[in-house]
């Protein structure tokens, strides 16, 4: 054989050999990780005081991780506040979780962990408008 043939073939040889290691290497890091299971959540969007959709819903479980809180607001007048209190109806500390517009047009966030809890998931928002103020762009999520 031509030297360009073995060297094709010494590659050939090399890459299968790589990709049959890296295949099991791959399946066993699957198999010995637990499976991601779904957390329930609710999503709320909003417009100032107005709640323009809310997404999803669930029971809180005591077995999974703590509770979560997220919000985001932008788009509006300086000052406007969002604010969100994820819960269950039997458990530990709620997670709020509050975020300021800067009036930039520039998103903010802010973020919380509770105690994992039992019973039915709520995730309640409450937004504080500026007066005279353009109303701000917010979505909350509570995760549970």
């Amino acid at each position: 054989m031509e030297k360009g043939t073995l060297s094709v073939l010494f590659v050939v040889i090399l890459t299968l050999i790589v990709g049959i290691f890296s295949y099991f290497d791959l399946k066993s890091s699957i198999t010995d990780n637990a499976p991601l299971v779904a957390r329930p959540f609710i999503t709320v969007h909003g417009v100032g005081s107005t709640v323009t959709l809310t997404l999803g819903g669930g029971n809180c479980s005591g077995s999974r991780a703590p509770i979560e809180a997220d919000v985001a607001i932008n788009s509006g007048g300086a000052g406007n506040v969002i604010t969100a209190t994820a819960s269950c109806t039997r458990g530990t500390a709620p997670a709020t979780a509050t975020a300021t517009d800067p009036g930039t047009g520039r998103s903010v966030v802010g973020s919380a962990t509770g105690g994992a809890g039992a019973g039915v998931a709520s995730c309640d928002t409450v937004y504080t408008g500026v007066a005279g103020a353009v109303a701000s762009t917010w979505v909350a999520q509570c995760t549970f």
